[in-house]
């Protein structure tokens, strides 16, 4: 009888052992699930791409402090980016905002669209990886599809301002399109990105962020410099 209720004692501990594992299974499942990135780490200077979700590294929380800083509109969230990948974005948001210094709004938007293409978990809604060898760890163009409407915001908040030729290789009238060309495609990134803006994008991609600033005359969302 002893016997009997000792086996019957670890069925029922490995039992319970087992509900244990499915259930931290599925939590573990379900927060992969909300997170689809694209890219992870830094493959020579480039992106690498992103072969399976257990690739990903976990950030230390000075890591994540950086981020909270300069992409506020990511507070909270599940990122993509790794340690080195923060880093860099670091180094070019401080670019972004010496030359926009005077300009908040501009500046803002051009934080929330490069963060959003390093370290958004909804990388995979809006990225893709074209013409990539599979033997290739490294991503050296990026897709990056954006609406008409979220293209035109961040826009018009430089348009107007001296910056714009900056940004835009020289060119003080530089249009919408030459202006997220030269964006993705200049002599300080390694990295080029081709932004794909749509008017009727697949629903399967979605806008980057809703966190964009519109122009207004004072305060943060000043767009005169």
């Amino acid at each position: 009888n002893e016997y009997k209720s000792y086996l019957r004692s670890l069925s029922e501990m490995n039992l319970r052992v087992l509900l244990l594992l499915v259930m931290v299974a599925m939590a573990t499942a379900k927060r992969a699930s909300g997170k689809k990135c694209v890219t992870h780490g830094l493959c020579g200077g480039l992106p690498c791409k992103l072969k399976s979700m257990r690739d990903l590294t976990t950030l230390s929380k000075d890591d994540r402090n950086k981020v909270d800083s300069i992409c506020p509109h990511l507070q909270g969230a599940d990122l993509c980016c790794s340690q080195d990948q923060i880093n860099s974005l670091t180094q070019k948001l401080r670019m972004v905002d010496m030359i926009l210094h005077s300009c908040p709004a501009a500046a803002h938007n051009l934080h929330v669209v490069m963060c959003d293409v390093i370290c958004s978990p909804r990388q995979a809604d809006f990225i893709r990886i074209p013409n990539s060898p599979a033997s290739t760890d490294m991503a050296e163009n990026l897709e990056v599809f954006i609406s008409e409407d979220y293209a035109d915001k961040v826009y018009h908040s430089v348009a107007d301002s001296p910056a714009l030729a900056v940004l835009c290789g020289g060119d003080a009238s530089c249009p919408r399109d030459s202006f997220f060309r030269y964006l993705g495609d200049n002599k300080y990134s390694k990295l080029k990105i081709d932004f794909r803006i749509s008017k009727n994008h697949p629903s399967t991609i979605r806008v980057p962020s809703d966190s964009d600033l519109e122009c207004r005359h004072d305060g943060e969302s000043r767009c005169t410099c």
